[in-house]
């Protein structure tokens, strides 16, 4: 029998191969366990019609000015938008591998003007919990040495959108998790997290 569950967004944040799609998949499997009630989703989410727009620059297809990926970033979040608040509404934990912090750490790199992206992000839900997995970008690249898209092959710019996401954190209070950790290590820090916010 499952037990009622409080409603919960969590978003897990980080570089390209930081672990956010293992550790996403990890805690929604112990939540389930527990009997709480989950759901999750990943952005960019290439399902949609603007997630496959996105996919196709990503991959070198098409060209794109950077205040339309912005656009386009932000849009397929909405969406979504709906599903998860619905998901939320029906008493589900919803939990998301990636969210508009990482559109705003790539913006900023960029030279996106921070007031303008925070108002198209305006009316987005926002998440109850965000837990930053911190790696290097060299470890970032020794991960994952071929097949990778525009944006991660680059380490400056790696190591750039590395120090926006630790500058984020620090002034919007996530939880930093030290990504260089083994998987099994991060789990039970990030479920002690999860476990006080859940008490």
């Amino acid at each position: 029998m499952r037990k009622e569950s409080r409603a919960l967004f969590i978003v897990f944040e980080g570089i390209d191969q930081a672990g956010k799609q293992t550790q996403v998949e990890r805690l929604s499997s112990a939540l389930s366990h527990k009997g709480c009630r989950v759901k999750t989703i990943s952005f960019p989410d290439y399902d949609t019609p603007i997630g496959r727009e996105i996919k196709r620059f990503l991959e070198g297809k098409k060209e794109l000015p950077i205040q339309l990926r912005y656009l386009l970033y932000t849009a397929n979040r909405w969406e979504r938008d709906g599903d998860i608040r619905k998901w939320l509404s029906e008493g589900y934990i919803v939990i998301s591998d990636r969210y508009s912090a990482s559109n705003l750490v790539y913006g900023i790199v960029q030279g996106l003007d921070v007031d303008w992206m925070l108002t198209v992000e305006k009316g987005l839900i926002q998440p109850d919990l965000t837990i930053l997995i911190d790696i290097s970008e060299r470890t970032s690249l020794q991960r994952k040495q071929s097949n990778r898209d525009i944006y991660e092959g680059k380490i400056e710019f790696l190591k750039s959108v590395r120090n926006a996401y630790l500058e984020l954190a620090m002034k919007d209070n996530w939880k930093i998790i030290n990504g260089e950790q083994s998987v099994d290590e991060i789990s039970k820090e990030i479920r002690k997290i999860i476990d006080l916010l859940l008490a």
